[in-house]
């Protein structure tokens, strides 16, 4: 077998990469997890983090089988949990699968959705059961599901086979309320909104969401192509995956192909977040390790990319690492030690005595690809699990993670694996962001939240729904190694506004509470002499200025800011730059946020011959031979460091070379090596220039 150069690589850095995560301690009875008489079969049951009760820390809603309550876990704020399902009014004794946080009734306090099968055999009238637990004021719950309209009629009746596929949440038509999608193995995909009269409503007929195949696992609700819209990506069993994309009236066209996602495996579990710290989402999702019908299946990893002026994405799993791990079900992005780099976790396994013992898999992320490090970080158990989350179980500034079990299990249902991490100062920094929205829809389901930290930019999608089975809660956690400092964190809200905030901690969680600025429109330069105008349209009517920055880089990572005025539209530079391109965008801001920012701009400037000219006697020979060293001679009363900079005929930057002048009669020689041609020479020192040109001959000529 031949190896990758990557892999021998990885092989022996191996030992290297395992020191860098610390091993998780796993953890069920000691924290308050109590063990259950069954299990549901085959597919197991999910768990739902969340803040329900607003006290600061992350609460726990676990499903469980038929016949026993399930179970809703109230943190203590230190890690620790008991069950108050039943005194709080959760009285649900039938087989859920999934479970959903969302404010179905915007009054900013999270209810509880429920996804059940409601009768032991294959087959059976009315075999999906939905349930909703209204919250009131005292952290006590109510059940409104026939108030709600959750009676799902003759949709799933008399299946041949069934199973609860998944649910999640957003709001797909911009009512502010979040809709749910609730997807069954064997019946296809239901969409339910918020209607004029308090409940929800089936809007699935006509809005274009069949399936050639009916059965969907995991969905999940992010904004593709960016249009202020949230889009449903869902994994389908043995038929191609479906993308549709939200045409805003209702109505869903189904692209999947065209975003090169249209994979036709046996995906099952789906988690979304910026691998490779790029500015944008990736999708992972678990699959099967096996050779089906001739074709060797695999997890898939689909890379983001931006190609031609428009997204697509790459399937690069194999070449990461990260496409085989057995019989997958949950899976999920965590940093698990603070580096900057997310992690990739997978849980599995199968209750088929054919079917080998799988497992649990902890990728570590190498920047190149993937390292299996899950003996040293202690996350390779053989159990047979469904969800996968992540989350900080104690406020500590680490990620922990929660998995749920089935089949082959110690007789519990559900672990913990705390994370180790020790905050080392300066070593393990982290940031964590709550974007919340004014009331009906304080949980922005489908935000993206993209935070800049020095040399760091990484994107997080706040979702109600993934893994398998499994909600992580609605905020973004991220890692930022030793940096110190936070540039700023950018909201894209739900409704395709952004939002840029500053000034925010490390170490430390940040509510950001929606604001909004209008973006400047129709940026335009122009440059006349030693003057560069800029022209923007002002869109804003609540901004208290604008951020203008020009820098001589595209990426804008490091510039100048200049703070501009409300009341303009337009500037002009009266101070010529140096030659070269430069580059210059516009925002606006207020008090406690900026907008997003107008179109760039970009202006290469050609050296200026209204400088001081250069005498002859300084710069010789001119005209010189190619190959020919270049002469400069000391320049009265020059001190300290000077440049000598060479462009061609175009503008471009050629040589570079500095001196420290003495003010003496010193000559320097400069070994430019330049082809016969005409070029422009600039002396600087400080901010004056003295230019000329150079003429290089062939010898002979």
């Amino acid at each position: 077998m031949k190896l990758s150069l990557y892999t021998i690589l990885l092989l022996v850095s191996l030992p290297v990469l395992q020191a860098q995560i610390s091993p998780f301690n796993r953890l069920a009875g000691e924290r308050g997890i109590l063990p259950v008489e069954t299990f549901t079969r085959d597919y197991g049951q999910g768990a739902a983090v969340e803040d329900y009760d607003n006290d600061g820390d992350l609460d726990i809603f676990l499903a469980t089988d038929r016949g026993m309550f399930s179970r809703l876990y109230q943190n203590d704020g230190r890690g620790y949990f008991r069950d108050v399902a039943e005194v709080s009014g959760i009285a649900d004794k039938g087989a859920v699968r999934a479970a959903l946080w969302i404010d179905y009734n915007g009054d900013g306090l999270l209810d509880l959705l429920l996804a059940a099968e409601s009768c032991p055999g294959w087959s059976c009238t009315d075999p999906i059961r939905l349930s909703l637990y209204r919250q009131t004021s005292a952290h006590a719950f109510e059940e409104t599901t026939l108030e709600a309209g959750l009676v799902l009629d003759d949709a799933f009746d008399n299946l041949p086979f069934f199973a609860v596929g998944g649910l999640s949440a957003g709001d797909l038509n911009g009512d502010a309320y979040p809709d749910v999608l609730l997807s069954v193995w064997g019946g296809g995909i239901n969409w339910l909104i918020k209607n004029g009269h308090g409940g929800l409503e089936d809007r699935t007929h006509g809005a274009g969401l069949e399936l050639e195949e009916p059965t969907p696992w995991q969905a999940m609700m992010l904004d593709v192509n960016q249009d202020g819209k949230l889009d449903i990506y869902c994994n389908i069993d043995f038929a191609p995956n479906k993308l549709w994309i939200n045409l805003g009236d209702g109505t869903f066209a189904e692209r999947a192909g065209l975003y090169g996602i249209d994979h036709a495996f046996n995906e099952m579990g789906m988690t979304i977040a910026d691998m490779d710290n790029d500015g944008d989402l990736d999708l992972y999702l678990t699959n099967i390790t096996r050779n089906y019908q001739g074709t060797p299946q695999y997890n898939v990893l689909f890379e983001q990319q931006f190609r031609d002026g428009r997204v697509e994405f790459v399937e690069t799993a194999s070449g990461r690492g990260v496409a085989q791990s057995g019989w997958d079900w949950g899976t999920t992005w965590a940093d698990l030690n603070n580096d900057g780099l997310v992690d990739l976790l997978t849980t599995n396994g199968w209750e088929d005595p054919r079917w080998p013992l799988d497992r649990s898999r902890v990728w570590l992320n190498t920047r190149g690809g993937f390292a299996d490090i899950s003996f040293a970080a202690r996350f390779n158990d053989p159990f047979n699990g469904t969800t996968l989350l992540a989350f900080d179980l104690e406020g500590d500034g680490d990620l922990d993670i929660l998995q749920t079990l089935k089949g082959r299990n110690p007789g519990l249902p559900m672990l913990i694996y705390e994370n180790t991490l020790r905050q080392e100062a300066g070593t393990a920094n982290y940031v964590v962001i709550k974007p919340r929205m004014p009331l009906p829809g304080q949980f922005p389901l489908g935000a993206t939240v993209t935070l800049k930290a020095e040399d760091y930019v990484s994107s997080r999608l706040i979702s109600a729904g993934n893994s398998f089975y499994g909600q992580e809660p609605a905020l973004a956690f991220f890692g930022i190694g030793a940096r110190t400092t936070i540039k700023e964190a950018a909201v894209r809200w739900p409704n395709g506004t952004v939002s840029v905030y500053s000034d925010l901690a490390i170490n430390q969680e940040h509510t950001l509470w929606y604001d909004w600025v209008r973006a400047p429109e129709a940026l335009t330069l122009e440059h006349k002499g030693n003057k560069i105008w800029l022209g923007w349209q002002d869109k804003s009517d609540n901004e208290t200025g604008f951020e203008l920055e020009y820098g001589r880089d595209s990426l804008f990572e490091r510039v100048e800011v200049l703070q501009l005025t409300a009341d303009t539209e337009s500037y002009t530079m009266e101070s010529p730059l140096e030659t070269g391109t430069w580059f210059f965008r516009l925002r606006a801001f207020k008090e406690r946020v900026a907008s997003a920012y107008a179109n760039p701009v970009k202006v290469s400037l050609a050296p200026t011959p209204e400088a001081i000219p250069i005498a002859s006697a300084f710069l010789y020979p001119n005209p010189m031979v190619s190959g020919e060293k270049l002469h400069l001679a000391a320049l009265p009363g020059y001190e300290g460091e000077v440049q000598i900079r060479l462009y061609d005929t175009l503008g471009r930057l050629l040589h570079t070379h500095f001196f420290s002048a003495s003010g003496t009669e010193v000559a320097y020689e400069i070994n430019v090596g330049l082809p016969p041609g005409i070029y422009a020479v600039q002396i600087w020192q400080g901010k004056t220039a003295r230019a000329g040109k150079l003429l290089v001959r062939e010898a002979g000529t």
